[in-house]
């Protein structure tokens, strides 16, 4: 071959004669297999032509590219063999991946194999036909197959990087890299580290062997194998492989001797190594050597507080166990505490556990424990709770020795059983699961105020959220309250690690939060045990704060925007009731600050907000309304305006139209008028913004079996604070429905919005004007009701009666929808549409209330040169109002203005706010 490049032929004829397994089987081969490879030919020079083309390249990307990977090529060591490699890219994609030693080799070099069973190996090639010298070459191929694909020559022990060709596979031709045992023992410890902050612990003490695999030299890279076999250590504890975890930290303890460096970095690994092996020996028991590590280390790191702590709990375990009877020696007390019959008692109780535990194996997933598991749980509770009442250290003493002992992690052990069988994804009910409740209440105890303990059981975050989800009345309330307690513990000690648990299991974050919500409701019934409202046991007044700080701090977003989320989720049926009472109607002030603050999350996404939430909320308004103002009308003899409704709505069809004014300033006011902005806004998602969803029909179902519309067309003449969700609320019915467009109407919302007394036997105060005087919101949705609404009947029978007070009221209504510009320039457009209606239905008081000012812009309207829907109604009510004398009189000079061109233009005036000389600017 020309430049002295690899021979194909003599390559191929090399594997030719390596064994094939199927070599018997050839002569049985079926003729017609060979179209079959005829076609795949084809098709594979057909790949390789089109691989081959030429595409478009950035010059000077493609300098940078070759520059860089001769600076890779001049790195690699040429006698050295790699631990392995990675082809990035070729034109065979089966070839494409990492190469690892098989286990075989030729020519004292390794033989790679990646996980397509492709095989990179350094092979030798005679010189030429007529010398018996070789020389050495690598090789990509598929030796099954003895099909070589790439090849390169080169002596050296370690494959090039550049100079390959190809053989029998198309271009690109492979990119490598390779890895030397340090670096590939690096990328393994990386690797490593990725899995253990992803909590896979059997794929980050892989990762750690395979580094160690890598065989460096221990004494020149004493420091690194130090360090992931400390890493390793970690990971053996967290997985409970206790043995193990103790040999890596006593290997890495002898391979930091070596390095025998004080460089800080050095000094902390070996800090954090002392720690881990000590928590090993603790776990196997082994107190006498966890002393002796930790004294002859404690000087060396006297700032350390891990240190201290774990010596301490070393005396206290070695007396625990010395009070057994075990093989340890005599220890002095220190200090007032457990007595070494009550350290010894918990000692025992502990083992005998964890021997009930090993033989049960499986079974502890069973939702209720064999008696004897059960009985020494209760003991260990019993103890625990004895403890607590005693001065001094006790209570913190049988803690640290349920930890020592290994009795918080035998309890982890049964909780995650639990958790994988009853717990995980499932709505579960705590009263039918024993075992859990069990283990809850010991642990409980165990981690009351207990750091220590906290962060060994936030491994099981999830768990403990969980079964505080799955409580309900029926559960004893000291059960509910320690599960309050430690999951507030676990929030205020260890929220980061909890937090990020609770990221892949928001249900039990869900469930826990409609706990809390339920708890902080539960209120004792009066003369008796029992208790009115949700479903959840009455708390003691500390716990319930507690509950009620957790789930603020949810709705707050410090566990995160998903979090908050689903806290809202879980928190948003106890906001208002089946009957009206919830958050917004406890009685304790915080539950009614956390109303308010779930409130703000409803109304920033309504599509946290329910059919059936929407149906609560209004009966909590009704009920807001009729144990304030209302009873207190009755209190002080006043009579409340009432419009009954009975043949149209059947019983209970009446509207209540109390004086509002001052009570809306009140606490219960503002919650009432926030609960009607939640139900406007979900109005408004569900009818107008997203009007193709399915569950839209459920919306306007629950509005109306709420007596929605009884409710809110009386507070269209409250105060604007209720004024205005009550009439978006109303916007968006009428514009989802015809139906809903006639009974409003019929119901009375237009004599409200026109100014007309309502009821009309016994009119109730009105601050209609007020509200559509300072708000461009309440204007906009009122105009929209009325185009909605004035081609009913009933709106055709108010302009005829009431023609002067109602034409003047929607011209009012124009002009400031005039004033708000831009912003309101659709709600003008529908108030012509209200005009043009009138024109062709009741002229009439059209004709004869009119205002000359009102003129100026329908004339305008109609020379508009686009021809519009609103224009050609414009043009309809001009010609209406032709035909009466009196406007035509009027309309004859603006007309021929507008001929001459000395009008001004309507479109323009409504796009700049104000009260310009505009002819609607003097209306008011």
């Amino acid at each position: 071959m020309p430049g002295g490049g690899m021979d194909y032929h003599r390559w191929h004829s090399k594997w030719k004669d390596l064994a094939d397994p199927l070599e018997e089987e050839k002569g049985t081969l079926d003729e017609s297999l060979k179209p079959e490879a005829e076609a795949q030919a084809a098709m594979q020079a057909a790949y390789a032509r089109e691989m081959a083309q030429e595409q478009p390249s950035d010059k000077l990307m493609e300098l940078k590219i070759n520059m860089a990977l001769e600076a890779y090529e001049r790195r690699r060591p040429r006698d050295h063999i790699m631990h392995h490699y990675w082809i990035r890219e070729a034109g065979d994609p089966d070839a494409i991946g990492e190469y690892f030693p098989s286990g075989d080799e030729r020519n004292n070099v390794p033989v790679y194999r990646n996980r397509n069973g492709f095989t990179l190996s350094r092979e030798k090639q005679p010189m030429g036909p007529s010398t018996p010298e070789e020389s050495y070459g690598w090789i990509i191929g598929n030796m099954s197959e003895r099909r070589p694909l790439y090849g390169v020559r080169s002596d050296d022990l370690s494959a090039p990087i550049l100079g390959w060709q190809s053989f029998t596979a198309p271009e690109p031709l492979p990119m490598l890299r390779y890895y030397t045992h340090v670096s590939a023992a690096r990328v393994f410890k990386e690797k490593g580290n990725r899995a253990f902050q992803r909590r896979a612990w059997d794929e980050a003490e892989d990762w750690y062997s395979k580094s160690l695999a890598c065989k460096l030299d221990p004494d020149d890279y004493a420091e690194a194998l130090a360090m992931v076999l400390s890493n390793r250590s970690e990971v053996r504890l967290r997985a409970a492989s206790f043995e193990g975890a103790a040999e890596d930290a006593a290997g890495a303890l002898q391979r930091l001797k070596v390095a025998d460096s004080f460089e800080e970095p050095i000094q902390m690994l070996k800090l954090k190594t002392v720690v881990r092996l000590a928590k090993a020996q603790q776990s196997l028991k082994r107190y006498s050597d966890m002393l002796r590590l930790l004294q002859e280390h404690a000087k060396s790191f006297p700032r350390n507080q891990e240190i201290p702590r774990l010596l301490s709990e070393a005396k206290l375990a070695m007396r625990a166990a010395e009070s057994q009877g075990g093989p340890t020696s005599k220890t002095g007390r220190s200090g007032p505490g457990a007595s070494e019959e009550m350290l010894g008692f918990a000692a025992r109780a502990v083992e005998t556990v964890q021997a009930q535990v090993a033989v049960l194996g499986d079974d502890i997933s069973s939702h209720a424990f064999p008696q004897d598991l059960g009985v020494g749980l209760k003991r260990l509770e019993y103890l625990l709770i004895k403890a607590k009442g005693v001065q001094g250290s006790c209570f913190s003493d049988l803690q640290a020795v349920m930890r020592t002992c290994g009795g918080v992690r035998t309890l982890l052990q049964m909780l995650q059983a639990q958790w994988k069988s009853s717990l995980d994804g499932k709505f579960a009910d705590l009263f039918k699961l024993p075992a859990v409740a069990a283990i809850t209440s010991v642990l409980s105890l165990t981690c009351e105020s207990c750091p220590e303990n906290l962060r060994a059981v936030s491994a099981e975050a999830p768990a403990i959220f969980s079964a505080l989800g799955s409580c309900n009345r029926k559960v004893d309330a000291a059960i509910c309250e320690g599960l309050v307690e430690l999951a507030a513990g676990l929030w205020q000690h260890c929220r980061l690690r909890s937090v990020e648990l609770l990221q892949a299991h928001g249900t039990a974050a869900e469930q826990a939060v409609s706990f809390l919500a339920k708890a902080a409701l539960a209120e004792p019934a009066v003369g008796g045990d029992s208790h009115d409202g949700p479903d959840s046991p009455v708390l003691d007044a500390e716990c319930r704060e507690k509950a009620i700080s957790l789930l603020s701090s949810f709705l707050s977003g410090d566990g995160g925007p998903r979090l908050e989320r689903r806290a809202v989720r879980g928190a948003a049926p106890q906001l208002v009731g089946q009957h009206g009472d919830g958050l917004f109607t406890a009685a304790l002030p915080a539950a009614r600050a956390l109303g308010a603050q779930l409130a703000q999350h409803a109304l920033a996404d309504p599509l946290l907000v329910s059919a059936r939430e929407v149906r609560n909320l209004l009966a909590g308004i009704n009920l807001l309304i009729t144990s304030g103002p209302c009873e207190d009308d009755a209190a002080a003899g006043r009579s409340i305006p009432m419009a009954s409704f009975v043949e149209l709505a059947g019983e209970d069809a009446s509207m209540k139209f109390p004086d509002l004014e001052a009570w809306v300033q009140t606490e219960s006011g503002q919650h009432a008028a926030l609960m009607l902005q939640i139900v406007a806004k979900v109005l408004e998602y569900r009818f107008l913004l997203k009007d193709r969803e399915l569950e839209r029909n459920d919306f306007e179902v629950a509005f109306h079996a709420s007596r929605g519309l009884f409710l809110t067309i009386p507070l269209v003449q409250a105060p604007m604070a209720l004024a205005e969700p009550a009439l978006l609320c109303l916007s968006c019915l009428v514009q989802a429905s015809p139906d809903a467009a006639c009974d409003v109407s019929t119901l009375g919302a237009l004599r409200a919005l026109l100014g007309l007394p309502m009821p009309e036997a016994n009119p109730a105060p009105s601050f209609v004007e007020d509200t559509l005087k300072g708000s461009a919101a309440a204007r906009a949705h009122a105009a929209k009701v009325l185009s909605r609404c004035v081609e009913s009947e009933v709106a055709m029978d108010i302009f005829q009666s009431s023609g002067e007070k109602a034409i003047k009221e929607l011209v009012k209504l124009a002009t400031r929808l005039h004033r708000d510009g831009k912003g309101n320039l659709e709600s003008f457009h529908d108030i012509i549409h209200v005009f043009f209606a009138i024109s062709q239905h009741r002229p009439g008081p059209l004709c004869c209330f009119m205002p000359e000012d009102m003129l100026y812009p329908l004339v305008e309207l109609t020379s508009e040169r686009e021809r519009t829907e609103v224009t050609e109604r414009a043009e309809a009510i001009v010609e209406t109002l032709k035909r009466d004398r009196r406007c035509k009189k009027l309309l004859r000079p603006i007309i021929r203005r507008r001929d001459e061109g000395t009008s001004y233009d309507v479109e323009e005036e409504l796009l700049k706010p104000g009260d310009g000389p505009g002819p609607l600017g003097g209306l008011g």
